[in-house]
Order: structure tokens, then sequence, then C-alpha cells
């Protein structure tokens, strides 16, 4: 709220305590995932590639297929040019655009309507695309050598899930 978007969507009749809700999800995935990795780092060379895995897969969760809102040739949500000042990055790019898109337009106005709707599916989108950022970085379950007893099946289920999922993220 330092900046004021939250503020404005909401004025515009935006929920945005989803989005809010999945951001403080992503933090506490991303940082989990921070003390998972390091505590991986020295350990188990299998379970130090799935991590690795991870993250080489992890940015194309912040991809939004159809593009930015009117910019379909961008399509990473959280970082990209403002369409404004092509020198300037912007933190969520569509949603800052969006807003600059309704600078000086009358709120009963057919542009307005169109733009608001505009922000409320774009803020649904982002609240999506970071949860779905958020369950990515979810650590799998490890293979302890205590466990020895089940033939390491804890362990080739979790390789098994992490194939699934990074499957499923890169043909979305």
């Amino acid at each position: 709220k330092e900046n004021g978007v939250l503020t404005t969507l909401e004025s515009l009749g935006i929920e945005t305590r989803y989005w809010n809700e999945s951001v403080y999800a992503f933090r506490a995935a991303a940082q989990l995932f921070d003390k998972t990795a390091s505590e991986q780092a020295g350990g188990n060379p299998s379970l130090l590639r799935v991590t690795n895995d991870q993250k080489r897969g992890f940015e194309k969760n912040f991809l939004l297929a159809e593009g930015l809102p009117d910019r379909i040739q961008y399509r990473h949500v959280i970082t990209a040019p403002s369409q404004f000042d092509a020198y300037g990055g912007s933190a969520f790019p569509g949603i800052g655009d969006l807003l600059y898109g309704l600078k000086g337009l009358e709120p009963a106005s057919p542009e307005h309507e169109k733009i608001v709707k505009q922000l409320k599916k774009h803020v649904s989108d982002l609240m999506i695309i970071i949860q779905r950022a958020a369950d990515y970085l979810k650590p799998f379950p490890s293979y302890d050598k205590a466990e020895k007893g089940n033939g390491g099946s804890s362990f080739k289920i979790s390789v098994l899930l992490f194939l699934v999922s990074f499957l499923f993220i890169s043909h979305i």
C-alpha cells in the first residue's frame, strides 16, 4: 500500500485480498525453499539436482500465456518494460500500465469501464500465477538414509511428482 496501488485498485472496486494472500504465501514458500536448498547444498546429490531443476524451471511460473494486457509481446507478469517508459522497468507492469491508462478518463466512460474490467482480470491472473509459483517452490519430501527399508520409494515419488509438475508448468 506504500505507493497507493492497492488503495487505488480497491477504490475501483477490485478485490486485492487474494492477491495479497498469494504474495504472502509466495514469500513464505521462497523463504522455506531457500532454507531447504541451503540445507541440501552439501547433502544428497540427487536432492540437490531436484532443487536445481526447480530453480531452473521456476521463472516459467511468471509467464502469462496471452501476454500482458494490450501488449502480447511481453509475457512476464512481474517485470517488463513499462508501456509508457520503455527505459524503465516496473514491478507488475500490467497493473501499472492499466492504471496509467485510467488517468484523465471519466469514471462513467466506456474506456474507463473496459480498463477496470482488464484490471480485475489481471489481478486475478496475478493471484493465480503467484500462488502457482509458491506451490512450485514447495520442497519435495526427502529420502533419508535412515528410511532404507522402503527402498527409496519416497524419493522416487518426489522425483516423479517434480517431473509431472515441471511438464505441466512447461505446457502452460
